[in-house]
């Protein structure tokens, strides 16, 4: 086994994969991120604060999500990084359909959202598995952490298709657990809260979005929303460790709470000083 230590993140350059990178970067990991160039200076202040930890920061553009992406990824990944050095790679890919899977044709999703959204979202999460093993790059202990959130133990209008691949990304997480734990590999699923990110923003306008905030903010025990260096030093100052060798197959609840008063709000809604609208008779 090789003596650098490589962190692996898919989708690095902004968001939660940016604070994830930087935060193995500052644990003295050489890094490997993959984005789509959506983010450019993200990226850059990426590099330079892990090279000012003295580390690597090897990049591939392309969409991690694919074929052609993963197979790329790779060859950069292989030509930069010795066999046996990757100790953790991290799934944070967002490329996500928004609809409906019945309505109006303008809102109701097509066969090729289905196929972008699964194969980003769920599906790669395998093959990055399959491709990195193949290429004997995986460390011994290696964690391989796919990410989640709330939404999907519930419901949000439009987020259907994103639910549904975060289940099946959820299944794949349990039996490549039970598939590589013999091996040495750890496989995990982190389901962490809302955090502000540029793929969320995307899906909201300004006012929905200040006032989404509002609303979490007021029914989570912490009072305020997650961030996403918080979910990045979760991950470095627990699931990495030693200590946690034994922890796999998990889905780890890090969401502060955030959903579980929903249901009250619904009941108390003054309590938290705000103000449902009242439904419209419209019989």
């Amino acid at each position: 086994m090789s003596d650098e230590k490589w962190a692996v993140v898919l989708g690095a350059s902004s968001g939660a994969g940016g604070s994830i990178i930087k935060a193995a970067g500052r644990e003295g990991y050489n890094t490997f991120g993959m984005h789509r160039g959506n983010w450019p200076e993200a990226a850059d202040d990426v590099t330079a604060y892990i090279e000012g930890q003295g580390q690597k920061c090897v990049w591939h553009v392309a969409d991690a999500g694919t074929r052609e992406g993963i197979e790329g990824g790779m060859r950069t990944l292989c030509a930069a990084a010795p066999k046996r050095s990757v100790s953790l790679v991290v799934h944070s890919l967002a490329n996500a359909s928004y609809g409906r899977f019945t309505g109006p044709p303008e809102m109701q999703f097509h066969p090729k959202q289905f196929e972008k959204t699964f194969e980003s979202m769920a599906h790669s999460f395998v093959y990055w598995t399959q491709e990195l093993l193949a290429a004997k790059m995986l460390a011994k202990g290696a964690l391989i952490l796919g990410l989640t959130n709330p939404i999907p133990e519930n419901m949000a209008d439009g987020f259907g298709m994103i639910c549904a691949s975060k289940k099946a990304l959820e299944m794949y997480v349990r039996y490549l657990a039970m598939e590589l734990g013999p091996r040495g590999y750890r496989v995990n699923l982190l389901n962490f809260g809302l955090v502000e990110t540029a793929a969320v923003r995307l899906a909201f306008s300004d006012e929905d979005w200040n006032r989404v905030i509002e609303i979490v903010s007021r029914v989570a025990p912490r009072r305020r929303i997650q961030t996403t260096d918080e979910v990045a030093d979760f991950i470095m100052a627990t699931l990495v460790k030693p200590e946690a060798a034994y922890l796999t197959g998990a889905k780890i609840d890090y969401t502060g709470g955030q959903a579980q008063s929903l249901l009250d709000l619904a009941f108390s809604a003054p309590r938290y000083g705000i103000s449902l609208p009242k439904s419209e008779d419209k019989g």
